[in-house]
């Protein structure tokens, strides 16, 4: 199992948890409409951090707000939201991270 956008897996994966009417078992994945889709965690962006800050006015090790501002607001800083975020379906256990 590898990490693909949600967006991407509704066109890739077929799942075997959707039962459609005609009796057939096997449908397309839904992607992060799935209860059992698990996200890639965001990384840590310091330059994200660092714009934020500029603009909650922070300084040092004290940036709670501007954390804040980035998790909240991550398109405001170019990092993927929605559906374009990376993930992987749960059914499959966690995929492992390429070293």
């Amino acid at each position: 199992m590898t990490m693909i956008s949600a967006r991407l897996a509704l066109f890739r994966w077929v799942c075997p948890l959707i039962a459609r009417k005609d009796g057939n078992t096997n449908d397309m994945c839904s992607g992060c409409g799935c209860p059992v889709w698990r996200f890639r965690e965001q990384p840590a962006d310091p330059d994200a951090m660092r714009a934020a800050m500029l603009i909650t006015g922070e300084k040092g090790l004290n940036h709670k707000i501007a954390a804040r501002l980035v998790a909240d607001e991550p398109e405001r800083f170019g990092h993927a939201v929605g559906d374009e975020r990376l993930g992987w379906c749960g059914l499959g256990g966690k995929p492992e991270v390429a070293s």
